[in-house]
């Protein structure tokens, strides 16, 4: 049960690797990171960690307690349990919610940090409790129980109507033109991320810009699995010192001047470096840019770091293709139309797979009619 009680919390939808035998582009004139980086193949996301069946248990575990503490909440305040069922254990959480602390904002978190694991999941209200139970091999795993404070006397409050509000920022863009053109040919406001130096990326650039499609770059930051795995040219690693840092930074915007904001590309490890961020952000914020959190790590202080130094910022909320599977992605679009109807403004990251390009293509008519698909600028805080 050690599981259980993990302090620091796991990523919810980590992004599926691609590693495809091309050799990468040179990096530019002036390398500034201290380590190089593998050169046989670029993977473009980081590879999902393996799990069985106590690793699913304890990431389901942690993406509840990731989501818990996103909506607001103290990891003090959340009882951890174990409840003996005729099946066997389940792990249960109990929440006491305060007077004015939204309901609906915590289920939305937690949503959200569940987004991407396989496992079977349903919400039902007993009295002022919301009761959310998940299945893990087909019997019910986990659950947690989020009571409300009751309801005062008087007139109750007007329905939510705040309009259905998403952005979908494709990352990895690039490499591929066949990819680009078929999510350009969609009739969806995406937001395309390109990374930098790549072969294509400035073409890329300049035929999102022709059509109305917001560019950001998608900046290379180092994994915990580096130097196995590469974040490819342009790459950010937490060894550099501060102006290699803010040279190397300067280099890959200058590639993409088209872009108004950046997302970072991998970087679980470089995002928890509040020191190895200031130079970035720096850089960015002189440039007038914003910055998205891909939230490749829960413990990124890149969100944090941004606000500090007066950036405009967001984070992502859910990924559409941890599941390279048609099927899977149509029902992360499920869910992130089921979010944004809500009154929750979604911020969901997907990929130039064919799978993600047919889903769309699939929920083309679904999203223009129910959701209303913004530029991810419109959704910073």
């Amino acid at each position: 049960m050690l599981w259980l009680a993990a302090g620091c919390l796991a990523v919810a939808g980590l992004m599926v690797a691609w590693n495809w035998p091309m050799a990468p582009p040179p990096a530019p004139a002036k390398a500034v990171t201290q380590r190089a980086a593998p050169k046989a193949s670029i993977a473009f996301e980081e590879a999902p960690r393996r799990q069985g069946g106590d690793r699913a248990a304890e990431r389901l575990t942690d993406a509840m307690l990731a989501g818990l503490a996103r909506g607001g909440l103290d990891p003090a305040r959340v009882g951890l349990s174990m409840a003996g069922e005729p099946w066997g254990q389940v792990a249960q959480m109990k929440v006491e919610l305060a007077p004015g602390e939204d309901a609906g904002k915590i289920r939305f978190a937690v949503e959200s940090a569940l987004a991407g694991l396989s496992a079977p999941r349903r919400w039902r209200q007993r009295g002022r409790a919301w009761i959310m139970e998940l299945s893990l091999a087909g019997r019910p795993s986990h659950r947690l129980i989020i009571t409300a404070q009751a309801a005062p006397d008087g007139p109750a409050p007007p329905p939510d109507r705040r309009e259905a509000l998403a952005a979908i920022v494709i990352d990895d863009m690039g490499y591929l033109l066949g990819p680009a053109k078929e999510l350009l040919e969609l009739d969806l406001d995406l937001t395309f991320s390109i990374l930098p130096f790549s072969p294509h990326g400035r073409q890329v650039a300049r035929m999102a810009k022709a059509r109305g499609r917001q560019v950001l770059l998608h900046l290379p930051m180092e994994p915990k699995s580096f130097p196995r795995l590469s974040p490819g040219p342009g790459a950010l690693l937490v060894e550099a010192d501060e102006q290699a840092l803010a040279r190397q930074t300067a280099a890959d915007l200058d590639f993409l001047p088209e872009a108004v904001g950046v997302n970072n590309h991998m970087g679980s490890r470089f995002t928890e470096d509040a020191t190895a961020l200031r130079p970035v952000m720096t850089q960015i914020g002189r440039r007038g840019l914003f910055f998205v959190d891909s939230l490749t790590s829960p413990r990124s202080a890149a969100y944090d770091v941004a606000g500090q130094l007066g950036l405009r910022r967001a984070r992502r909320d859910m990924f559409l293709d941890h599941e390279v599977d048609e099927q899977a992605i149509r029902r992360q679009i499920e869910g992130l139309i089921h979010l944004a109807r809500g009154g929750h403004p979604v911020i969901a990251i997907g990929h130039p797979h064919q799978a993600t390009i047919k889903a769309l293509r699939h929920y083309q008519e679904r999203l223009r009619q129910e959701v209303r698909l913004r530029p991810v600028s419109e959704l910073l805080d």
